[in-house]
């Protein structure tokens, strides 16, 4: 394995604590298992600019930045998703811990794993290696000292794919507690009133079918725009033993920062949304398009996102890559950014 030197380039001290704009420092460290040397600039504002001649040169040297930078919430996020912070944090982490292993987003990057392209896998190993890199030749930051910790796991590309399944899921994830809890009242109050509850709930209140792009009643054919599906009545005695047991998971599962975003009622009590806007070239001040992104994410410290700018001279397989944005600490790349052609957000 051929060893290359990866160049560090402070422009500024900020990160550091000195407010000296105009000190210019240069360290050099030999990185292993770089195949030509990597450069790493951080500006005035502390954003790291990387600039490397391939694709897994890039992916190692943004492991070793993010390690650098944000390790012990790569950690604490990777163990929450996996289920084992109380390993660290202590049993009072062991309820979270369980409810995370039934959800299975660390099984589920598993088998993420297994059907990665080779190209992925060696860009994933590469990033993982930066990682290891540091956190081996470094001290670990200081929260560890706290919890009398003098070591961790190396980082692996599962545990890439688990922060990516973890985001994923917190924005998408939706665990329907309350819909068994509402079919039971709708149930019940239909017993009593003489009608069929379970139906006005379904195929009233609630009543979802697939998109027609035509229309949504019968059209000229005389069918109907989507398969009417034949409704078997709901099994009362199970009802009665399921809702509780909702009701009780909703409960446990609310001291739960991830899995209690997926509730519905902490959704709407939250107002989550988010939005973006352009403005076209043809009516901005400087002549160039405009695009505005706000996902609404969470206002964590450390901040959920990591901004930061790569560059890519001619990777053989890929190409040139110049981008710059923001990525989630744990993983390489930028999810909401900018590359030399076109910006993009997400909502």
């Amino acid at each position: 394995m051929r060893f290359f030197q990866l160049a560090l380039v402070v422009l500024s001290t900020l990160l550091l604590g000195i407010q000296c704009n105009n000190d210019k420092r240069s360290d050099t460290l030999v990185l292993p298992g770089l195949l030509d040397s990597v450069r790493v600039v951080v500006d005035r504002d502390g954003v790291p600019h990387l600039y490397a001649s391939n694709d897994l040169d890039l992916g190692r040297a943004a492991g070793y930045v993010h390690a650098r930078d944000r390790f012990f919430q790569m950690d604490l996020t990777r163990r929450e998703v996996s289920g084992d912070r109380a390993e660290v944090l202590g049993p009072a982490f062991v309820g979270s811990d369980i409810q995370n292993r039934t959800i299975g987003l660390r099984r589920a990057a598993e088998r993420s794993e297994a059907a990665l392209t080779a190209r992925e896998r060696e860009v994933l190993q590469a990033y993982a290696e930066g990682v290891n890199a540091y956190i081996l030749n470094h001290p670990l930051p200081p929260e560890y000292a706290a919890l009398e910790l003098t070591q961790v796991r190396p980082w692996d590309v599962v545990d890439t794919l688990a922060i990516g399944k973890a985001i994923a899921a917190s924005l998408s994830l939706d665990i329907d507690v309350g819909l068994v809890e509402k079919l039971e009242e709708y149930v019940d109050a239909g017993a009593g009133g003489g009608y069929d509850g379970e139906a006005l709930l379904f195929q009233d209140v609630l009543r979802s079918a697939p998109m027609d792009p035509a229309s949504t009643v019968p059209d000229a054919t005389d069918d109907m725009p989507f398969d009417v599906v034949k409704r078997k009545p709901v099994d009362r005695e199970f009802l009665a033993r399921v809702a509780p047991l909702s009701r009780g998971y909703a409960k446990q599962i609310a001291d739960n920062q991830r899995l209690a975003m997926a509730l519905p009622l902490a959704r709407r009590e939250q107002q989550i949304g988010s939005n973006e806007w352009g403005v076209a070239a043809s009516s901005s001040a400087s002549g160039n398009p405009i695009l505005a992104n706000d996902p609404h994410l969470s206002l964590n410290m450390p901040s959920t996102f990591y901004e930061w700018h790569l560059h890519v001279a001619d990777d053989p397989e890929a190409g040139p890559m110049n981008v710059s944005g923001v990525g989630f600490p744990g993983a390489p790349g930028v999810i909401l950014g900018q590359n030399e052609r076109i910006s993009w957000g997400a909502t």
